[in-house]
């Protein structure tokens, strides 16, 4: 197991994060349908993780 001081740990955390609203910034500019898409999914009733295991 890698051992990590918590500074570390949450400097990773926050370019892990940049780096995926980055990514999203990109698909959402460069990708209509990928716009529609989260659109549609804002749209759809969220259900908890546990509930979402129940349906499987």
């Amino acid at each position: 197991m890698l051992a990590m001081n918590k500074s570390k740990g949450k400097r990773l955390i926050g370019e892990a994060r940049r780096i995926a609203n980055d990514l999203i910034n990109q698909l959402l500019e460069h990708h209509p349908r990928f716009r529609k898409l989260l659109r549609q999914r804002l749209k759809e009733k969220t259900v908890s993780v546990a509930e979402a295991l129940k349906q499987i």
